[in-house]
């Protein structure tokens, strides 16, 4: 699937597919990524719009999904940066 085909997932979403799919819990994930648990919960349920890069990154790491892909599609743009030049 390309790009511009996949849906839009917001962080939120991400977190909990990838949570689940790697079958850990909430506070497993918390003290790996070293975040507090409600954090989590927060960012699950949307609920969380101000989160930092840096727990982006930390939550990408323990997840292993990519924190650049989740930052643009938070933007609205689903193109990686390379792709948006091709198109120009």
């Amino acid at each position: 699937m390309t790009p511009r085909n996949r849906p839009q997932l917001k962080l939120g979403d991400i977190i909990r597919n990838q949570r689940k799919t790697m079958e850990l819990s909430q506070s497993s994930v918390a003290k790996m990524a070293k975040v507090s648990q409600p954090m989590i919960s927060k960012l699950e349920a949307g609920r969380s719009a101000d989160v930092s890069f840096e727990i982006v990154m930390k939550l990408a790491r323990v997840l292993k999904f990519s924190a650049e892909d989740v930052m643009l599609r938070e933007d609205g743009n689903q193109q990686p940066p390379s792709e948006q030049l091709l198109d120009e």
